[in-house]
């Protein structure tokens, strides 16, 4: 009995979160993103990140979503293991962009490691994130160097 009861409170604790190491923008919600990006409750930002990230807030029925998910997800292979990108659905995840105050859609946060968040709003060029990527998440690091 003790040991069922074991099991099921560790199928109730929240997944450990990871890294995003697959090179591709991973969907996540609310919960994941308390656990992978910050606790959007608390009224001081806190990354749990273990190395930059990327997070597209869009919505489904957004055409320049649409147009930005493969510029994104090109990004994503470009910048495996250096940088996690995520996507957040703000129809399905209403409280976190009520609480970011996102009132335009795409919009993209660059979240760099021991530093606050940069926002790019709509739908921007492929070099001008690449070029965000490089400066805000990596330092500097000349964008594209591998």
């Amino acid at each position: 009995m003790a040991s069922a009861t074991l099991l099921l409170a560790a199928a109730l604790l929240p997944a450990k979160a990871v890294a995003n190491d697959a090179g591709t923008v991973q969907a996540i919600g609310q919960m994941q993103y308390k656990q992978m990006v910050s606790d959007f409750d608390s009224t001081a930002w806190n990354f749990k990140g273990q190395r930059p990230a990327l997070v597209d807030f869009n919505a489904v029925w957004c055409g320049p979503c649409k147009r930005l998910a493969p510029l994104l997800e090109q990004l994503a292979q470009k910048y495996k293991g250096k940088v996690d990108f995520y996507s957040v659905d703000v129809d399905k995840n209403k409280q976190l962009a009520r609480t970011y105050g996102i009132q335009s859609v795409p919009m993209v946060l660059l979240i760099p490691v021991g530093g606050q968040p940069t926002a790019i709003t709509g739908l921007v060029p492929i070099e001008k994130i690449d070029e965000a990527i490089g400066s805000v998440l990596l330092g500097g690091d000349a964008a594209g160097k591998q």
